[in-house]
Parts: structure tokens; C-alpha cells; sequence
């Protein structure tokens, strides 16, 4: 997703504009936050903001050269990496590695499938634009040995996520894009925070809302896993669920008669609104936000609301809500694309630099990332609650690595389970209830059924 899930759609010829954008100066910036409303991030940009060719090191007629993508807030970080590069790698002393475009991690995918001969030698990109790279051929494989490594410094987790058909793809540098709870402590305590029941009916006690957004695609699967959904991508590219299985059925069904309980006091808006959740966190606000599911709003909500705490999202019916966990990669043009010979050697290394144990506690440091070094996350990010949570429920198994369980099949569809619950009041046109929602999801085209997954 760009952070989310769908990258900013370039119109013909945007990645000879944004290469130029490196040569000429700056360009306008892009949000792409983990949410719909465009919170949460604006960690990239579409246009460069560096003159005179980029962030660059090196370079003259004949030097060995390297060219990067990489969101706008990272030049400066990545021109510190390209230098200690350099330092640790004399041989490459006086190539020219340059950042010569600013796409969002989100964008690289259709960015690169407009012009592929503007594609960058080294791409930063989010976990669900491999797939697409991989199906164009855009994209290198990592090596055995580096597939090794990688898991070793950054578990298996990570490396999955950019995995298609069994191989990886890319090297993982950030797993911090994923949704946790946040609630008012006046209103409710660390105990009713626990549990969904728990918050709604402490909400709905002292007249606050509960903003969880479960007609966001986004948003959705933190409940349906909650009920035993389960999913894969099999060899064709199908998305292959367990929807129809008796056990998701009725725990769709429970969890829609809860909404229906608190329908006044649980508010969706299909596009999570942080304009609106934090107007109920100032003093004085008519009506008050007791509790929201959000990416990280930390630093804005306690600016308003010193009581907001964080914590794990809660259970419903005793099972615990899991978020979508983004990752980052980076990854290297294909030989397809013309990457040959020392500069495809000097590629992978520079790859694997940048997304080392070093590396990643300058990102974490400098630009205050979450990342998937496990060394370097064995030290808690005290100065960033929401961080510190999705590491606990990654330990605890309540995250879903979104990069290797979708494709562009997936969204609609199972927003559309949201979308029903919200919308349609005891299930309006759905005479079969929950059966006839999923079963519709799993019998559109790109989706198998399957109840004994």
C-alpha cells in the first residue's frame, strides 16, 4: 500500500519527469501513509528534492555507476549510507551512486512497469509491489547465501514477505506499518481495553465513541483471522480461502451482532478520519473519542489527550484482532532490465548494506523507522509507543505479513465483508447472512474456496 496498499498511479511518461525532477530540483510530495485518508507516514515523495543530479558520491566519465529510488525523507539518510559505503568498501571508492528519483515505496511498481528502461538500479519498495515486479520481470532474486542472511539478521518473517512462489526477492529494512489500539485511560481501563466487548461497552457507558474501521480492507482481516479466517496465494496467482468454513461463518455472524449492539457508539467511516478522532480528544470536545484502531497517531493524540495510552489491539470473542504488518524491501533491477556484470555485483552489495544491522539502527536513529534488524530490535523504542506495541504482538503472533498474502484481487472483495456488516442492517439484501457474504468474496474471480485450509 503505498504504505498501504495501493501505490500512486503515474500517468505515461511520469519516470522520464521524475529522473529529470533529479537534475532540476524539487517537485511536490505524496502522502502514503498506512491508512486511506493519508495519515500516518508521508514518507515519500514523486518529485526529488535535490539539485545538481541527486544525492550522489563519486562519479566520473568511465566510473562504475549505481543509480536509486528512494522516498524524498531518506536522501539525506541514504547520502550518509552511500559514504560509509564507500569508507567500508574502498574498491567502489569513485563509482557514482547517486539517488536520481524520489518515487514512494508504494509507487515503485507501476512506476517502473511505465518505462522500465528509466528503472532504478536499487529500489526501496513496499512488500506488496514485489509480486508485480516479479510477474515483469523487474526484479533480481536474492542469492541462498544472501536469503541466509537476511533470515538470520532479520527472521523468516521478513524475508517472507517478499517472497513469490517459494523465492525472494528483496532485502527487508522495515516492518513498521500496522494498526494498534489506542484509548482515553479516564474513560477506560487497561482491563476493558482488553477486550472489544470490553471498550464498547465503556464507551457506550460514558457516551464516547470507539473509532475501528472495519469497512477498510486495510482493516478488515484484523477480525476475520480473529474468527479463523485464513488465506494463501497459490501457484496461479489465485487467492485460496477458508471463508466458507462453518467456524468463520458463525464468528462473522457474532461479530456482526456486535456491531449491531453498539452501532451508536462504534463508528466506520470507510476511510479512517484522524481529523475526527482527534476533535474528540481535545478538552472541552461535545462528544468524546474514547478509543481508536489507527496507524501510528501517537505523538498527535497525546498532544491532545494526555491520558491516551497504547496498547495491543483487543480480543473479540476471546481471540485476539491481528493487524497488517507492512514491510519495506529493497531490491535490485533484473538482468531483464540490463543489470549486468560489476554493476549488478555492485547492486546486490549496496543492497545488502543498506539493509544491515548497521544500517537499519542509523534509519531507526535518524529517521526513527521501525525495523526488522532483530539486534537492533532487541532494544525497546521507549520514545515511540506504537512501535513498542507492534513488536510485542509481532512476538505474540498478531500480525499478518501483508506482502506475501496479497495481490490486487484481494482488496475489494474483502472490504466488501466490512462493507456489509456497516451497511447493512441485520444483513438487508444477504437473506444467508454471513454465508452469502463470504461466499460471494470467494466466488469472484481470482479467489478459490477453500473450507479446510
Amino acid at each position: 500500500m503505498a504504505n498501504k496498499k495501493k501505490g500512486l498511479l503515474l500517468a505515461a511518461g511520469a519516470v522520464a519527469a521524475i529522473v529529470l525532477a533529479g537534475c532540476g530540483g524539487g517537485g511536490g510530495t505524496s502522502s502514503t501513509g498506512s491508512n486511506t485518508s493519508g495519515g500516518g507516514g508521508g514518507t515519500s515523495s514523486t518529485g526529488s528534492n535535490t539539485s545538481g543530479g541527486g544525492v550522489s558520491s563519486g562519479g566520473g566519465s568511465g566510473t562504475l555507476s549505481l543509480s536509486i529510488w528512494c522516498p524524498s525523507t531518506d536522501n539525506n539518510y541514504m547520502s550518509t549510507i552511500i559514504t560509509n559505503f564507500k569508507e567500508d568498501n574502498p574498491e567502489y571508492a569513485t563509482a557514482d551512486i547517486r539517488v536520481i528519483a524520489n518515487p514512494g515505496e508504494g509507487e515503485v511498481a507501476n512506476l517502473a512497469n511505465q518505462e522500465q528502461e528509466a528503472t532504478a538500479d536499487v529500489f526501496c519498495l513496499a512488500d506488496d509491489n514485489i509480486r508485480q515486479m516479479v510477474e515483469a520481470e523487474m526484479i533480481a532474486p536474492l542469492t541462498d547465501e544472501e536469503v541466509a542472511t537476511a533470515i538470520e539478521e532479520n527472521g523468516e518473517d521478513a524475508v517472507d514477505a517478499g517472497r513469490v512462489d517459494e523465492t525472494a526477492y528483496g532485502f527487508p529494512y522495515r516492518n513498521d506499518n500496522g494498526y494498534v489500539l489506542y484509548y482515553d485511560s479516564s474513560i477506560i481501563t487497561p482491563t476493558q481495553a482488553s477486550t472489544l466487548e470490553g471498550i464498547l461497552a465503556a464507551c457506550q457507558e460514558s457516551g464516547s465513541l470507539f473509532y475501528y474501521e472495519i469497512a477498510d480492507s486495510w482493516y478488515t482481516p484484523s477480525f476475520l483471522t480473529a474468527v479463523g479466517g485464513k488465506w494463501e496465494i497459490n501457484a496461479d496467482g489465485d487467492i485460496v480461502a477458508n471463508f466458507l468454513n462453518e467456524t468463520v461463518v458463525q464468528g462473522v455472524e457474532s461479530f456482526k451482532t456486535l456491531y449491531d449492539q453498539y452501532r451508536e457508539t462504534w463508528v466506520v467511516q470507510e476511510a479512517l478520519d484522524a481529523g475526527d478522532i482527534d476533535a474528540g480528544l481535545q478538552e472541552g470536545a461535545a462528544t468524546r473519542t474514547g478509543a481508536f484502531i489507527c496507524w501510528n497517531h501517537y505523538d498527535d493524540a497525546v498532544a491532545l489527550n494526555e491520558d491516551i495510552e497504547c496498547a495491543p489491539l483487543p480480543t473479540f470473542n476471546g481471540q485476539a484482532l491481528r493487524t497488517f504488518l507492512g514491510y519495506k524491501h529493497v531490491g535490485v533491477k533484473s538482468e531483464t532490465l540490463g543489470l549486468t556484470g560489476d554493476r549488478a555485483v555492485l547492486a546486490k552489495e549496496f543492497a545488502a548494506y543498506l539493509t544491515n544491522q548497521e544500517s537499519q539502527q542509523l534509519r531507526r536513529d535518524t529517521l526513527g523507522h521501525g525495523v526488522t534488524n532483530l539486534v537492533v530490535n532487541e532494544t525497546p523504542y521507549t520514545d515511540n509507543p506504537h512501535l513498542t506495541i507492534l513488536n510485542e504482538m509481532f512476538a505474540d503472533g498478531a500480525t499478518i505479513a501483508q506482502g506475501v498474502n496479497v495481490t490486487a484481487d484481494f482488496w475489494d472483495p474483502v472490504k466488501s465483508i466490512g462493507q456489509a456488516i456497516y451497511l447493512q442492517s441485520g444483513w438487508g439484501e444477504y437473506t444467508g447472512g454471513a454465508a452469502d457474504v463470504l461466499g460471494n468474496v470467494v466466488n469472484q474471480t481470482g479467489w478459490v474456496s477453500n473450507p479446510d485450509l
